[in-house]
């Protein structure tokens, strides 16, 4: 039996990553590679692996996990914060009743979620526990072709935003966590990454895209010039940050070891800002 782990975030390795502490995944294997795979740039493909290629499971509730809940202390501004979905997406309707259970345990501790997602579709039941926990949802962009396990879940960005803006008309701090290649200009952008980057600025969290290997960049219409990227800690990381960013909330590891965190714009509601 699998059972839901509360494990350690970036702060405890990175001063100035600040929320969150605690981390949470639904699954064994992330439910991604039952619709044509993880994204090309996954982050936690080395961390959450199922035993079997293309098994995913879900993770029980235990008594160990319930302990684990009761022993969360705050990490920000005296408030407790977990983020569901560290390394496995959240958000795929095989997961969806164990995602209302997790929520509904937080809500008893008053635990602030953050979900990071890319197939989260809205639901009243989620958006109403979100809100009332002053959650967060973070709702992840990229590009199509680096994404087809989302795509072909009926997720592409298209539909993304969609979803992301009912939650946010329903009250919800909505963020649009962008995954990009920063070496690149913003033409290379899809019309929806450009549409967030435009209408909510200040809600955007960029990601520079990080790749394990090369070979996964054949074949593609989606071309990357690796030229500007260079190896460091498991991965092929971008070596500097484009200028047309340099002025955005960055969230990442930018190659050189720095890390930038944006605190995952989870007071952003609460400061009456509604873009």
């Amino acid at each position: 039996m699998a059972s839901l782990t509360v494990v350690s975030g970036k702060t405890r390795v990175y001063e100035k990553c600040t929320v969150p502490e605690y981390n949470l995944d639904l699954t064994v294997g992330c439910p991604l590679i039952l619709t044509g795979g993880r994204c090309l740039y996954c982050y936690g493909k080395l961390y959450n692996k199922p035993r079997k290629q293309g098994r995913v499971k879900i993770k029980d509730v235990t008594v160990r996990f319930l302990k684990q809940l009761n022993d969360i202390e705050p990490v920000y501004k005296n408030r407790l914060y977990i983020r569901i979905g560290k390394f496995t997406e959240p958000g795929h309707k095989m997961s969806e009743k164990q995602l209302l259970v997790v929520l509904h345990l937080l809500q008893t501790r008053g635990i602030r979620p953050i979900i990071t997602t890319k197939l989260l579709k809205f639901s009243r039941n989620i958006a109403k526990i979100v809100k009332k926990l002053h959650g967060t949802i973070q709702f992840s962009f990229g590009y199509n072709e680096l994404e087809p396990g989302a795509v072909n879940y009926g997720m592409s960005n298209k539909e993304r935003l969609q979803h992301a803006k009912r939650y946010l008309a329903f009250g919800i701090n909505v963020v649009f966590r962008i995954a990009i290649d920063v070496t690149q200009g913003k033409s290379h952008l899809d019309r929806y990454m450009k549409y967030i980057l435009k209408i909510y600025p200040k809600r955007v969290l960029l990601t520079p895209l990080r790749f394990q290997n090369k070979d996964i960049l054949n074949n593609l219409n989606f071309k990357i010039n690796l030229n500007n990227y260079k190896w460091f800690r498991g991965y092929y990381r971008p070596n500097f940050i484009h200028g047309d960013y340099k002025n955005l909330p960055t969230c990442g590891d930018l190659s050189d070891g720095t890390e930038f965190c944006a605190k995952c714009l989870v007071d952003l509601a609460e400061d009456g800002g509604d873009k």
